[in-house]
């Protein structure tokens, strides 16, 4: 199909072909809805029927629908995919559980700015290339607003280390190094607001050292979930 495109980029009817063979294969939906999108195209050299546009068309919406979560994006498609036989090799059309997780990360910025904070450095220190992110973007650097949950702080009754969870359990992410230590004790369960810098980083077990001043903290108690 490949090939016959390339000599003759204008036949609908080879795209049409192309796109539900590509259809078949869950890897290959982008590239599948390409070429739909080109079949369903009336001003190609070689178009298809009106009933056959109608149909390819109506194929292309529920699956572009159905991989993209919408049909937002699916006007452009059309657009670009009408002058060009194969898409270029950065082609791609996110899946619907890409732009769902987007959008839960927006809302996420407005009602809860440091959890989003907190899960977007940690899914960059998580990623292949962690270590390089932390050397560049996080160690001695000011780093925004974060809230953890206490886990133990040491000394216990005015601390200069803590142990907290960025997230709703039990498991520790960062140790909090104190310049000066806590006014007051911060018992287990206690929220803590911080700024600070990073100091080192471990990816396997997870593990972040956050050097923060003592006025910059600012504790809540909390009720463990």
């Amino acid at each position: 199909f490949s090939a016959c495109l390339t000599k003759d980029p204008g036949d609908a009817e080879i795209s049409s072909w192309f796109g539900i063979v590509l259809a078949i294969d869950t890897n290959k939906q982008p590239l599948a809805l390409w070429q739909l999108a080109r079949a369903g195209n009336k001003d190609l050299s070689t178009p298809l029927s009106e009933e056959q546009r109608r149909q390819v068309n109506a194929m292309l919406e529920n699956m572009y629908a159905s991989y993209h979560g919408s049909l937002d994006g699916l006007d452009q498609l059309r657009k670009i995919s009408a002058s060009n036989a194969l898409p270029p090799a950065e082609f791609s059309i996110d899946p619907a559980t890409v732009v769902n997780a987007r959008k839960a990360e927006a809302e996420l910025s407005l009602t809860n700015p440091e959890l989003a904070s907190w899960l977007s450095m940690r899914r960059q220190l998580e990623a292949s290339d962690g270590e390089n992110y932390f050397a560049g973007y996080v160690e001695n650097k000011p780093l925004p607003k974060l809230r953890g949950t206490v886990i133990r702080a040491t000394p216990p009754r005015s601390p200069r280390e803590v142990t907290l969870s960025m997230t709703d359990s039990d498991t520790p992410d960062v140790t909090l190094k104190l310049t000066a230590p806590l006014p007051r004790p911060a018992a287990p369960g206690t929220t803590l607001s911080f700024e600070g810098t990073g100091v080192s980083f471990t990816k396997a077990p997870f593990a972040l050292v956050i050097a923060a001043d003592m006025a910059q903290a600012e504790s809540k108690q909390a009720k463990i979930r």
